[in-house]
């Protein structure tokens, strides 16, 4: 029997800034944006439920990122599927905590209609 290792993220939720797209070096280029995922805790006798929201840092590569950029918005509903990837921040301050982002594989848009491309960016 041969076991393994798995590192695999799925969220559900809504972009919270639109994509940002960064290239790192000549025909490598990373999208970012944020995620948030909304959680609810069960309700006790008498209690009311408690809700609170998650926010997750999401980087997409290659055609899935150029992707992202040209169809996704700010509040749109989206599926990512990846795993998880923790990275050492620039030394910038006094929080040098390593920072958690999902690099994702698999991207579904679940609003019913992508948006338009943005202005300059050609048609879809």
């Amino acid at each position: 029997m041969i076991l393994m290792d798995i590192n695999r993220v799925t969220l559900v939720g809504r972009l919270t800034r639109d994509p940002e797209r960064t290239t790192i070096r000549p025909g490598h280029a990373v999208t970012r944006f944020g995620l948030a995922t909304n959680q609810r805790s069960r309700a006790k006798d008498g209690e009311e439920p408690q809700e609170w929201v998650e926010f997750h840092s999401v980087s997409l590569w290659g055609t899935l990122g150029e992707k992202a950029e040209k169809y996704l918005r700010r509040g749109k509903r989206v599926l990512v599927e990846g795993r998880l990837h923790y990275y050492a921040p620039p030394k910038t301050g006094d929080d040098e905590r390593p920072r958690a982002e999902i690099v994702g594989d698999t991207l579904v848009l679940l609003d019913p209609k992508p948006v338009a491309p943005a202005e300059g960016q050609g048609k879809a």
